[in-house]
């Protein structure tokens, strides 16, 4: 699986994390300066999950997301 996430406007660089203590499937990483969703899920089912993209003048911006797993 691979995925890149956009943010648009705001400062560069963006950084991307993860909010409110919520998780990725598992066997999926957030690269936190690309915003590449990527790796091979080792579990069915769905994960919801918040991604944050935070520039340069420390504005944030969440969006919540999910990633369905089928086997």
């Amino acid at each position: 699986y691979s995925t890149t996430l956009s943010a648009v406007g705001g400062t560069q660089p963006v950084t991307w994390s993860l909010a409110g203590g919520t998780s990725l499937p598992p066997g999926i990483s957030l690269n936190p300066t690309t915003g590449v969703l990527s790796g091979t899920p080792t579990q069915a089912g769905t994960t919801n999950f918040i991604v944050q993209a935070r520039d340069a003048a420390q504005l944030t911006v969440t969006q919540s997301l999910s990633i369905t797993v089928t086997t």
